[in-house]
């Protein structure tokens, strides 16, 4: 069995660049994804005994590495984009939400014997998480201090029912369609910007983040895990230091106001600061949350 904290550690960010590799690089485990693929290269080991149930490199990584990816991925975030969704869609996110806190609360009722205390707890992430994606999993279950082991089954439950219900939505526009009316095709100008899902920083024409060798093979398919950021020593150690600054300030402000949890102070400023001068589009902050959250 690896017990060795820096041991598992090295395990642990390998099984996380695999599932990164495999999500990429092989299209029917990309309809897995690249969470559920590190969830069961996780279970797999520990099922298997090769490393304990717990130690202090699993510590880390649910405490300070998880907090590090929300406040990395927020400061990807534009509030701005809001806007362009416009009134419908924002209408329709706000019923699709309240439907989904509705379930929470009836399936909590329903399966409140098996869970007993901690059922309020997985209805709160549950409905974090289908409202707002895996860094409102992190950030919710962390705020509700669910436990670790919930926390990874619950995480591999939901990867597995996302699928089935993607596959339903894939089905349901073919099912519906004669309800509506055929759409119009977009624009050539639509067309390039749907090929040009980067965007030049500060007005500056950059090279395309998608590897060159990946693209000339035909495999190209705008993937995220492809985009690439040019950083330099400056810009990695701005993410570092205000990755840390949040952190500090949300657990201070947490002491101060108790009754708030710190996670909330952290997401809360995070999209504040990342729409700063100087803070706004740090290079590297979508990549860095993106893997610490993995």
């Amino acid at each position: 069995m690896i017990t060795d904290p820096l041991a598992l550690a090295a395990l642990i960010t390998l099984a996380t660049a695999l599932a990164f590799q495999l999500d990429r690089s092989v299209p029917l485990l990309s309809k897995v994804g690249a969470s559920l693929l590190a969830i069961l290269f996780g279970a797999l080991l520990s099922n298997t005994g090769l490393v304990p149930a717990t130690s202090p490199a699993y510590d880390v990584i649910t405490g300070p590495v998880t907090s590090f990816a929300v406040a990395w991925l927020l400061l990807s975030v534009n509030l701005g984009d809001v806007k362009r969704a416009g009134p419908g869609m924002i209408g329709a996110f706000a019923i699709a939400v309240t439907g989904t806190a509705l379930g929470a609360f009836l399936a909590a009722l329903v399966f409140a014997p098996a869970f007993g205390d901690q059922m309020w707890r997985l209805a709160g992430t549950l409905t974090g998480t289908y409202s707002g994606g895996s860094l409102n999993y992190a950030a919710v279950g962390r705020a509700v201090e669910l436990p670790a082991d919930l926390f990874a089954g619950t995480a591999a439950a939901d990867n597995l029912t996302t699928g089935l219900w993607l596959g339903a939505t894939l089905i349901l526009p073919l099912v519906l369609a004669h309800l509506y009316p055929t759409p119009v095709p977009g624009t050539s100008e639509g067309e390039e910007e749907e090929d040009r899902w980067w965007e030049p920083e500060n007005g500056v024409e950059e090279e395309s983040p998608v590897d060159p060798a990946t693209r000339a093979s035909g495999r190209y398919t705008s993937h995220p895990f492809d985009q690439r950021t040019g950083m330099s020593a400056v810009d990695l150690s701005l993410l570092l230091a205000t990755g840390i600054g949040l952190l500090l300030v949300a657990e201070l402000i947490s002491t101060v106001v108790p009754a708030v949890p710190s996670i909330l102070w952290l997401t809360t400023l995070a999209l504040i600061v990342g729409h700063l001068p100087g803070i706004r589009g740090t290079r590297g902050a979508f990549q860095a949350g993106t893997v610490a959250l993995h």
